[in-house]
């Protein structure tokens, strides 16, 4: 995927797996970078300020900004990967799937 790079340079900042994140894109925006959903969810990740502009304000990233910023293919892959890291490392850390 074309996105990889730049997945595995947000991941290896965040301690988000890169597979993790291009899966992500993958099945959100299928790679496109300027989808904007019917819930304006931008780009490849799909943020919305809503839901992940809370927890990325502790990473100096505004939610008003959101929409502007996520436009762009890095600063969308960066911002999601700290949103992802935000839950993987802090409100979903531990949790498991039973099988």
């Amino acid at each position: 995927m074309q996105w990889m790079p730049i997945s595995e340079q947000a991941g290896k900042a965040r301690g988000v797996s890169p597979r993790l994140i291009t899966a992500i894109i993958a099945v959100e925006s299928g790679g496109n970078p300027t989808l904007v959903s019917k819930s304006n969810a931008v780009g490849l990740m799909q943020l919305k300020a809503s839901t992940a502009g809370r927890g990325l304000s502790l990473h100096g990233l505004e939610g008003t900004a959101i929409h502007q910023r996520a436009e762009n293919p890095e600063r969308n892959i960066s911002m999601g990967t700290a949103y992802l890291s935000i839950l993987e490392h802090g409100i979903l850390k531990g949790l498991t799937i039973r099988k």
